[in-house]
């Protein structure tokens, strides 16, 4: 069973001015007039011993909320209800409940009643619906029992965000009790089946809890672990200490597979209690929780591990989740959407896609590509099965060998799958070709000749392009004048490299007169 226990009334009690008061010192009261603070340091590190215990219900009082919960603002802090830390720093209160003006029975007649405030109205407010959630839970599954640390995750699980932050905090612990959706998380857990939404599990020294749960990427994931931690060690009565008091250090940890990413608990800074909640390493609590606010649809890994040695030598631990679903499905995800190259004709590219499976089934990729480009864009298979949380390659390459030089290309690769959320993806090859690139160092040459002389000459052609540049020389009329002898009229040339080009002008007995030539370099 999970005790309930009110969080106390004395927030900023007592005065702030001098006044005739009793202090108990060494034992013995005595009467002094000296100023003191009021209860609580700035309304904080307030609740009594009996309430600070690690396996209880603490509950604090807020007002009600006659319109129904919409927002963390709605939910307003009582002015009396205690706030913690525990000493140690542990979230206290546990939860809020309503307990402003409330009607209750009275014990001054068999019939009487009367509106009364305090935590003390809010705390039955709390247990009267764990009752009712004890009595569900024997609709739902007949004589089997909660833990009462099941019980207590259930009720932080599914409380209503309250506070200025997100998270929890020492005013309002986990938030405003909703007793609905902690029954219909209960329903939801019968009707997905055992251990969807609720696990009780022995974790052994040593061991790790590990499981999977599903997202559909459209509701926030909240999962806690909470246990029934063995008795700490009480340390001499002192002001405020801060030694820990929990016994088994359990960790949880969420893992998304797509990048590893891992997702850790909130933590509170005692030091600071104005501060707003942030995520870490939770060292003094027997609960823990983690919220995801922005999903995937994806598989996610549970981990529930330990530090150090568990007292006893094994811990029962309590998960609840919310927000996740019972089926997901293939999940297709893929690393690239498009790819590029710009390649010389005779090489071949060999290239791959990773495509990963974020789903609990079996993915099936069926694979194409347009039969006009099937001559340079080559696939290694037309289909692809992934295993669950696993990864596969869509291996392709790129042959230009039967391409145009410069010139560019565009295909896809079109992914047809089985995941029936996700349309059939496209893949954008783009293919620009290389070629051979002729430059000459000269672009005309004039020459005048006395009669029987001879005049010689030359220039260069470099290669600036990326494959072998072969060319031919010769006159626009076709063949060269016979005064005009070029070596050599045809070659190759690597690229990067040049070759010089001779030229002979011999007048072989012309008449004297002008006489030109134009010749073409083909390549």
């Amino acid at each position: 069973y999970l005790i309930c226990k009110s969080a106390g009334n004395d927030r900023d009690e007592g005065t702030s001015f001098s006044s005739t008061h009793y202090v108990r010192i060494n034992g013995v009261w005595v009467l002094q007039t000296a100023t003191r603070s009021k209860d609580g340091n700035n309304g904080y590190d307030c609740i009594g011993d009996a309430g600070v215990a690690k396996n209880i219900l603490t509950v604090g009082a807020v007002n009600d909320i006659t319109s129904g919960y919409s927002n963390p603002s709605g939910v307003v802090m009582s002015s009396f209800s205690c706030w913690g830390p525990a000493d140690d720093g542990r979230i206290k209160p546990d939860i809020v409940a309503n307990g402003v003006g409330l009607y209750s029975a009275v014990q001054t007649g068999d019939a009487a009643y009367a509106t009364m405030s305090g935590t003390s109205m809010a705390t039955p407010n709390a247990s009267g619906s764990i009752g009712l959630l004890l009595h569900h839970q024997q609709r739902l599954h007949g004589s089997t029992l909660l833990r009462s640390s099941t019980m207590k995750a259930i009720i932080l699980n599914t409380a209503d965000e309250a506070g200025p932050n997100p998270g929890p905090d020492y005013m309002n612990g986990w938030g405003l009790m909703n007793t609905l959706k902690a029954a219909q998380l209960m329903t939801l857990d019968s009707i997905d089946g055992t251990d969807s939404h609720i696990r009780e599990r022995l974790l052994s020294q040593g061991d790790t809890i590990r499981f999977n749960i599903l997202s559909d990427g459209t509701a926030p994931i909240r999962a806690s672990v909470c246990w029934t931690d063995p008795a700490g060690t009480p340390v001499a009565p002192a002001l405020d200490p801060t030694n820990i008091m929990l016994m088994n250090d359990i960790d949880l940890r969420i893992t998304r597979p797509r990048d590893k990413n891992v997702y850790k608990p909130w933590i509170l800074n005692p030091t600071s209690p104005t501060a707003a909640a942030s995520t870490g390493d939770n060292i003094r609590d027997n609960t823990e929780q983690i919220l995801i606010s922005s999903t995937e649809r994806s598989v996610y890994t549970v981990q529930i591990t330990h530090k150090g040695t568990l007292s006893g030598g094994s811990q029962y631990v309590s998960f609840v989740v919310s927000g996740n679903v019972k089926k997901l499905g293939p999940v297709f995800a893929s690393s690239g959407s498009s790819y590029g190259y710009t390649m010389i004709p005779d090489s071949v590219v060999h290239d791959s896609m990773k495509v990963k499976n974020l789903g609990d089934s079996l993915l099936i990729l069926k694979l194409s590509v347009p039969l006009v480009d099937q001559g340079w864009l080559v696939l290694d298979n037309d289909s692809i099965a992934i295993a669950s949380l696993d990864s596969g390659y869509i291996k392709f390459e790129i042959q230009p060998n039967s391409l145009n030089t410069w010139a560019e290309y565009n295909s896809t690769i079109t992914i047809d799958h089985n995941d029936s959320i996700n349309t059939p993806a496209t893949v954008a090859i783009n293919l620009n070709t290389l070629g051979s690139t002729a430059n000459k160092s000269i672009s005309q040459l004039s020459y005048g000749i006395d009669l029987g002389a001879i005049a010689e000459d030359s220039f260069y052609i470099w290669n600036t392009g990326h494959i072998p540049l072969t060319f031919s020389i010769a006159d626009t009329g076709k063949d060269l004048p016979n005064w005009l002898v070029i070596d050599p009229v045809d070659g190759s040339i690597l690229p990067g490299e040049s070759l010089k080009v001779r030229l002979t002008l011999n007048e072989v007995n012309l008449p004297r007169d002008n006489y030109y030539s134009t010749v073409v370099i083909e390549h």
